[in-house]
């Protein structure tokens, strides 16, 4: 038995997934030295922001990608199911201007790419 109980297998919903891939990259940043900031509420474009060694300051969103062997794949737009979610239409958000980098983790490799 480790430190916290065992817990109940819970379905993996793309929430849970993106919150899972946000603390390991965040996890990662920091073992690099990075000052992270988080925005506050759920209103931004971006999952974080860093400070290089210069002071500037970086817009990061977060992915969490899929391996297929070769290379890392991961979504660099949004889908938005809301609009009619019934019909199946979604549509696609990219982020031009609105972040600087993205930072992706792989739960296939448990690794956090492109990160430093």
């Amino acid at each position: 038995m480790g430190f916290f109980p065992k817990k109940r297998a819970t379905e993996h919903n793309s929430t849970r997934k993106g919150e899972i891939s946000e603390s390991m990259i965040i996890s990662r940043l920091l073992e690099c030295g990075y000052e992270i900031l988080l925005p506050y509420g759920n209103n931004s474009r971006y999952d974080l922001v860093i400070e290089d060694a210069d002071g500037k300051f970086w817009r990061v969103q977060c992915k969490t990608g899929r391996s297929n062997g070769k290379y890392i794949e991961f979504a660099t737009s949004s889908l938005h199911y809301h609009l009619r979610p019934k019909e199946g239409i979604s549509h696609s958000k990219p982020y031009y201007g609105q972040v600087e980098y993205f930072a992706v983790y792989c739960p296939d490799t448990r690794r956090v790419v492109n990160s430093c």
